[in-house]
């Protein structure tokens, strides 16, 4: 598993929001993953391979960015009521 795929299981199984970005780099991430199996050209894979690591970096980011603004939101709230 990547490292990248811990916090993204975690919002899933907590049914919290993915947003589209996330998703869009996570599909992008699988995509690379999928031309990297299908290739038979080592530096091909490898590119691909790369590829797949820095979407699912970006997709990291925008879960943890998320995830930190909507505490922040929250702590908000809660200070206002």
């Amino acid at each position: 598993p990547h490292r990248a795929a811990a916090p993204l299981a975690a919002a899933i199984q907590e049914n919290r929001p993915v947003s589209t970005t996330s998703d869009f780099y996570l599909t992008q991430a699988e995509k690379c993953a999928s031309d990297a199996a299908a290739t038979t050209l080592s530096q091909v894979r490898d590119r691909n391979l790369r590829a797949e690591a820095a979407w699912r970096s970006m997709a990291e980011k925008i879960l943890l960015t998320e995830q930190t603004r909507a505490r922040r939101d929250a702590a908000k709230d809660e200070a206002a009521a």
